[in-house]
């Protein structure tokens, strides 16, 4: 069997949905039945240099460029490569292919629809536009959690299949940090992930521990101009640390040193950090939605996303009282499913060879 995977998500992202659609290449990559796997990219890079990268590139200056090539560039690099399968693994194509070939769109979440005002305006009307031809003409849908399948089923009536990503291994035990308490959380500076909650959570904890801080993974996203008129007017500002993106290396450092982790988002498709954070063994807090309590089961404490005092009871009683979790049956059993989940791909692309 031929494939040809869309990359741009992949060379231009840096967020979770660049390391979920990596996942999913290098498993796709893994499947016995293969011939030929063929990356179309809007520039090479070496962290795929395994791999055959065909360039379509997207011409600066030019106004939603990289959205345009995907009607026309893009259908005729593809057609000329003789395929059998394409996969658009970011919620925008593919478009005009061969007629005989699959059509395998990947979703990541509904929140472009469910919740427009969280998203840039331009984005939320693509999805709007385009989303439900997209899933439509599919041939197959692939989500990263159930919770993307069921929202996928409620809304367009389509079934899909959900694949996780790869679930951590190891174990990362905590060790004495030489420097201050402090919680921690990760995820794009962007309104659906709702750091307001935890900073109000954290103003009203902070009086009670003086040196715990707050730390803040990601980078800088869209209509953050909320939180940031919240934090520059907070009485603990200064105990508040916005990293940006950081290396892996130093990510993992603040995992083992972190007193607890929070995430507060107010709707995600899966949650990538938190599957990252079953290799801790910290106290998890997070919202009570769908995906979450999919990764976390009953090992995680949840709180409504806009209960702040909730929250702050919880971070309270992480700080005064310091546990170990082990989390490493929940971990276990999400790589169990995941294999599951990849075998049930597999068996599609058979039934199409």
């Amino acid at each position: 069997m031929k494939i040809v995977f869309l990359a741009d998500s992949i060379v231009l992202q840096s967020a979770g949905i660049k390391h979920y659609n990596k996942q999913l290449l290098d498993a796709i990559a893994s499947y016995p039945r293969l011939t030929q796997l063929t990356l179309v990219v809007p520039e090479k890079t070496s962290e795929l240099d395994c791999y055959d990268q065909v360039v379509c590139p997207i011409r600066q200056g030019v106004p939603m460029h990289q959205q345009v090539r995907a009607f026309s560039a893009i259908p005729r690099i593809v057609r000329q490569l003789n395929y059998d399968v394409v996969i658009e693994p970011a919620h925008f194509g593919p478009f005009f292919i061969n007629q005989k070939a699959k059509r395998v769109t990947v979703i990541h979440d509904l929140t472009p629809l469910d919740y427009p005002e969280l998203h840039p305006r331009q984005s939320a009307i693509v999805q709007r536009l385009f989303l439900p031809s997209i899933i439509r003409k599919a041939d197959t849908v692939i989500t990263n959690s159930v919770s993307t399948q069921a929202d996928i089923k409620r809304r367009f009536k389509k079934e899909s299949l959900p694949i996780y990503p790869r679930i951590p291994t190891g174990q990362i035990d905590a060790f004495p940090s030489t420097s201050a308490p402090f919680i921690l959380s990760v995820g794009t500076l962007e309104p659906r992930k709702n750091y307001a909650t935890l900073l109000k959570s954290f103003e009203l904890v902070a009086a009670d521990h003086p040196t715990l801080q707050l730390v803040i993974i990601g980078g800088e996203g869209w209509k953050n101009q909320a939180f940031e008129q919240l934090l520059a007017t907070s009485s603990v500002r200064h105990r508040v640390k916005l990293t940006g993106y950081v290396t892996l290396e130093e990510k993992v450092r603040l995992m083992k040193q972190a007193s607890v982790y929070v995430s507060p988002s107010i709707q995600e498709g899966l949650g990538m950090p938190l599957l990252e954070m079953l290799s801790s063994n910290i106290p998890i807090l997070c919202s009570d939605i769908p995906s979450y309590k999919e990764i976390g089961g009953d090992q995680f404490q949840y709180f409504n996303p806009m209960d702040f005092d909730h929250l702050s009871e919880l971070i309270n009683q992480a700080v005064i009282k310091p546990q170990t979790f082990d989390y490493t049956p929940r971990m276990n059993a999400m790589r169990e499913v995941r294999e599951a989940q990849l075998q049930r791909l597999f068996h599609t692309f058979d039934t199409w060879q």
